[in-house]
């Protein structure tokens, strides 16, 4: 019997999974049996009509509101769960629901709360979407590192969209016996949907200017994230990230100071170790960020854009979906940790 999903948050990612699911069902594909959603700014028509529209990319089928408390993707009917704020968890034994996808991003902003899904909430499993701020939580890239997962890991996050692709790569060349002096991460990320509406709209009111618009520096979650992989394989690791209101595609250019010279032979070799079927590959020609968009399953090493900047650094190239594929991956690592619950 499968285990019913409740997702918390229908931005960004959460939305994403919804188009996700409604993709799956368009192909005749096995969908996640989610049976309530709960966001404390939309109601059911409001999720329809963001959802519908195209804001998280346009469904193959679209969703339907069968009521003020349900809406559905085809035969699937989702309940809505009323408001219950941030500090308040609702109760998702109520919905039969087993494990929560946490995809607010706010609550990263309240380690604490992330137990609440089962403190309060009474579920079972709790995945976060992005790096936790709690230390203690387990962070798992899915089809990376899932099988050192332990049945006491009840609430893990996600990692980044960045740290997703970095961690394969990183763990080739560690594979190959070669040891890293540092690692330095550039990473382009977009802004959210959201953030984007929001500066628009002070755009729109004369109080934001161009320069406020286009940039806004921040740290990486991703140095933390690949810390938390790595431990201490990971001597250095600097990273910026900057922030833009562009498409949902993110690019990261990744420099590796080794301690030993390497041949291109050599990265070429480990980069192509590296690449797996829906997680990761290498692409000669450069796509342009629209080739990237609304791809859920691949990020992509830039092979013409990896550069030799002394015999012992190496600078690579990698861009991949910012908001599908961390809500592909999300479903992927719930269902499979619902799977490992039961024994499959």
């Amino acid at each position: 019997m499968e285990r019913k999903l409740g997702i918390n948050g229908v931005g960004n990612t959460g939305g994403s999974i919804l188009v996700l699911m409604a993709d799956a069902m368009s192909k005749g594909g096995h969908i996640p049996d989610v049976a309530v959603i709960h966001d404390i700014g939309r109601d059911a028509a409001q999720i329809v009509s963001e959802v519908n529209s195209g804001c998280y990319g346009l469904p193959p089928i679209l969703l339907r509101r069968e009521d003020e408390r349900t809406i559905a993707i085809d035969t699937l009917k989702i309940a809505v769960a009323p408001p219950a704020g941030l500090q308040s968890m609702i109760d998702w034994s109520r919905y039969g629901v087993w494990g929560v996808i946490e995809a607010t991003g706010a609550i990263l902003e309240r380690a604490e709360n992330e137990r609440s899904h089962i403190e309060t909430g009474r579920a079972q499993q709790v995945v976060i979407t992005a790096p936790s701020a709690n230390a203690s939580a387990k962070t798992i890239v899915y089809g990376f590192n899932e099988q050192g997962l332990q049945p006491t890991d009840t609430v893990v996050d996600n990692g980044s969209c960045s740290s997703r692709a970095c961690a394969h790569v990183l763990k080739a060349f560690l594979d190959d016996g070669h040891a890293f002096e540092g690692i330095s991460l550039d990473i382009l990320h977009p802004k959210t949907q959201r953030k984007r509406h929001e500066m628009l709209e002070q755009a729109r009111r004369g109080k934001l200017g161009a320069e406020d618009l286009v940039v806004a520096k921040r740290g990486s979650g991703s140095q933390k994230v690949l810390q938390k992989l790595f431990g201490d394989r990971l001597p250095f690791i600097q990273a910026e990230a900057i922030e833009t209101p562009t498409l949902d595609v993110s690019r990261c250019r990744m420099a590796i100071a080794f301690r030993g010279a390497l041949t291109k032979a050599q990265v070429h070799d480990a980069l192509t170790r590296a690449s797996r079927d829906g997680i990761l590959r290498m692409q000669q020609t450069p796509p342009t960020f629209q080739h990237i968009q609304n791809d859920p399953t691949n990020s992509v090493v830039l092979e013409d854009g990896i550069m030799q900047l002394s015999s012992t650094v190496w600078s690579i190239p990698m861009m991949f979906d910012n908001r599908y594929a961390s809500a592909n991956a999300a479903l992927k690592l719930t269902e499979h940790i619902a799977a490992l619950s039961a024994g499959e």
